[in-house]
């Protein structure tokens, strides 16, 4: 089986052999695309004198979002897809994952606020919840700020104060806060992790557990007390799915996302662009791949510049690209991801060079 995709109207990548081994049934599942991206697919026959041949008559495909909450793909909304949502917050990787389902609020994030809309979901399902013609036709929670709510230390405690309900919180953290929850809480579910240096407490419940409006006791904290532990980031959720904005020291406060995660690899940003020489390139691999190629060409097609050794370990990366030895102009940088001598993501960035 061979995959491409369209770059214009009229011009396509390359194809890509997307397996190895001999198809055996009627249909083919390809997990290493991304939704609202139209792929083209085309296969070859083996005949009996094991000979290929020509390609077949080219089938177009869109992944679409079947069903708002539904971040596991089996078009029902329920427990199982909060667990998944979990699981991408820690950095798990879950597959499937469908993001656009799991992302309710359409934040291009995924925090506590997509389990609290989730959990709305399930308890108060709704019709109109639903696409079959991709995201575009889901009607999403809202992700305007209704509130606020407001976080502030007394002593060793951390309280949190607002006019709503809540039902889901994130806070991040040094990570040498070490913490007791308040017994009288209502029985949520606490989880501790670290993410990019910082240790991330996570309050949410699967029901209808919430914490009154007015001011509340979250937990204690037992670190070295001169040690206050400023509130770095954090997202609280309310009723119905409905975000507040958290409030530190009479300030707001940033939003806490989940790890880069997927099947699919990603180049998100190259920059800057005009540079000097130094580029700044930041890309995502699900797995370890063989290598990270980087490629600079002139706009005859020359190839002037190359450099095959990127990290190519799972996760993100931003690694900075010497490009200094070029003379001011116009070029090409193509980015290859390279697995078994196959090119499993290509992205190519006009950039300038201008010293």
């Amino acid at each position: 089986m061979y995959r491409y995709e369209a770059i214009t109207d009229t011009t396509f990548t390359a194809s890509q052999k997307i397996n190895e081994n001999l198809i055996s049934g009627v249909t083919f599942e390809d997990f290493e695309v991304e939704e609202e991206v139209k792929y083209f697919y085309q296969y070859k026959i083996l005949r009996t004198n094991f000979e290929e041949t020509d390609f077949s008559t080219t089938v177009t495909t869109q992944p679409l979002t079947s069903k708002l909450g539904d971040s596991n793909g089996d078009f029902e909304v329920n427990v199982n897809d909060l667990l998944q949502n979990v699981d991408y917050i820690l950095g798990s990787n879950p597959t499937p994952f469908i993001f656009n389902a799991a992302d309710v609020n359409k934040d291009a994030t995924i925090n506590v606020l997509d389990i609290s809309g989730t959990v709305d979901l399930i308890l108060n399902p709704s019709s109109d919840k639903t696409a079959t013609k991709g995201a575009s036709s889901i009607n999403y929670y809202s992700n305007d700020a209704v509130g606020d709510a407001t976080f502030y230390w007394e002593g060793n405690d951390l309280y949190v104060t607002s006019e709503y309900e809540i039902t889901g919180i994130q806070l991040a953290f040094d990570k040498d806060l070490k913490h007791t929850i308040n017994e009288d809480l209502p029985n949520f579910e606490w989880l501790n992790y670290e993410q990019e240096g910082y240790k991330v407490t996570m309050m949410y419940s699967f029901g209808d557990v919430r914490l009154p409006a007015g001011k509340t006791k979250l937990f204690t904290k037992t670190s070295a007390a001169e040690n206050l532990f400023n509130i770095d980031k954090a997202v609280v959720a309310t009723t119905n799915g409905g975000k507040l904005t958290a409030l530190y020291e009479d300030k707001t406060v940033l939003g806490i996302d989940a790890p880069e995660q997927g099947a699919v690899s990603k180049i998100f940003t190259v920059g800057p662009n005009p540079t000097a020489g130094l580029l700044n390139v930041f890309y995502y691999l699900p797995e370890q791949m063989d290598k990270v190629r980087m490629a600079a060409y002139d706009l005859q097609g020359k190839v002037i510049w190359t450099n095959d050794s990127f990290k190519n370990t799972s996760g993100q990366t931003n690694t900075a690209v010497d490009l200094s030895s070029l003379q001011n102009g116009i070029y090409f940088l193509v980015i290859d991801v390279v697995r078994s001598t196959e090119i499993k993501k290509r992205e190519v960035k006009k950039i300038i060079i201008q010293k």
